[in-house]
């Protein structure tokens, strides 16, 4: 006598095996565009500079980008109203590490630098590259992902620092 448990059980596992993108040609994700909202400042466990940020102030930036078929992330046109952005910007390519269901997407965004000046505040970016992590399932993303820059370390070592979180909100 079947309780209807085991069927619920193999609909469950064909439902995660689909969205599993071992299993998948196209990643989820290309094609997809999303409006990142950028939260600069000073983070809990950054090793930016320790007058960086120390007044809490933030700067709130937005970008709004596609995933690509062949893994790259490009700019695209917005409309971003009072929303402060980023200058020259430029994408990079996107890549999903770990395993389904601890998907993390990665890519970075280059671009012209966001200078005291700008911001009016002790917050600043140098030009370069905003790296970015987010957790990801399928063709949805988390609520919030993480921010960090290159920088060297003694004129040596070259590290990763937090810089700030950001949103994501699919657009069409």
């Amino acid at each position: 006598m079947s309780t209807g448990q085991e069927g619920d059980a193999s609909d469950l596992s064909s439902t995660l095996k689909k969205l599993d993108r071992k299993n998948l040609q196209v990643d989820p994700l290309a094609g997809t565009r999303w409006l990142l909202k950028l939260d600069i400042g000073r983070e809990p466990g950054t090793w930016m500079d320790a007058r960086w940020g120390a007044s809490g102030q933030r700067v709130r930036v937005a970008i709004a980008v596609e995933m690509q078929r062949d893994g790259s992330v490009r700019p695209v046109e917005y409309q971003y109203g009072l929303l402060r952005t980023l200058t020259t910007p430029e994408g990079s390519s996107f890549r999903v590490k770990g395993s389904f269901p601890n998907e993390v997407l990665e890519f970075s965004i280059r671009h012209g630098g966001l200078p005291e000046s700008k911001t009016g505040c002790d917050v600043s970016l140098p030009e370069g590259e905003i790296f970015m992590s987010i957790g990801t399932l399928g063709n949805k993303l988390g609520s919030r992902g993480r921010m960090s820059i290159e920088q060297y370390r003694f004129f040596v070592r070259r590290e990763r620092r937090i810089v700030g979180t950001f949103t994501a909100e699919r657009i069409d």
